[in-house]
């Protein structure tokens, strides 16, 4: 049997100060309702819509964590930094999960793909020999593989949309024509949060 680790008990002295205290109940409010319902719910296919909400509510959780542990230790340029990427991250799960057209979800799963490879690319090649040798397999060939400028762009299409004009155009999608996944999200009351 194994406990599990609460990291409450890992808190600095800030974690009653009124600002970061109600952030602090907000993060563990909303991780524990999406705990809540995850139980609800059977097995998830990888790959599909319900696989990718549920994966970006454990990054964002792991986000929302470290913003915790940061914050309430007074290392506020850590946190600064960290509150960015927890914005983006929800600017672009919201996005993902409100938008009927399919395509932006096959643009994200594709981005992901360029984003291997960018890191890769920019990754010393004696660092790219060792991890191969120690993993015992080679990378696989579309890691390295030569791309046409089409083939880059294609890969790359996510980032055209910059985040600003992803958060407008968000708010602005009809709930009611969203996907399986936040009609799901709906019923169970997250959409709220």
């Amino acid at each position: 049997m194994t406990e599990e680790f609460d990291t409450r008990q890992c808190l600095g002295p800030l974690v009653n100060q009124i600002y970061i205290a109600q952030l602090c109940d907000l993060d563990e409010r909303v991780w524990e309702v999406f705990r809540t319902h995850a139980r609800e719910r059977g097995p998830i296919e990888h790959g599909s819509q319900d696989y990718l909400i549920v994966r970006m509510m454990h990054i964002a959780e792991a986000t929302s964590n470290a913003i915790r542990m940061n914050a309430t230790w007074e290392l506020t340029a850590p946190t600064m930094s960290l509150v960015r990427d927890r914005y983006e991250q929800t600017v672009r799960f919201s996005w993902l999960v409100r938008n009927p057209n399919q395509e932006e979800y096959r643009k994200y799963e594709r981005f992901r793909i360029a984003k291997i490879r960018a890191v890769v690319r920019n990754t010393a090649p004696e660092t790219v020999k060792r991890f191969t040798e120690e993993a015992g397999q080679a990378l696989p060939p579309w890691v390295t593989a030569d791309l046409t400028r089409e083939e880059r762009s294609y890969l790359e299409e996510w980032e055209k949309l910059d985040l600003c004009s992803m958060a407008a155009k968000c708010l602005n999608l009809n709930r009611n024509s969203c996907i399986g996944s936040e009609k799901h999200c709906a019923r169970v009351r997250l959409i709220s949060w």
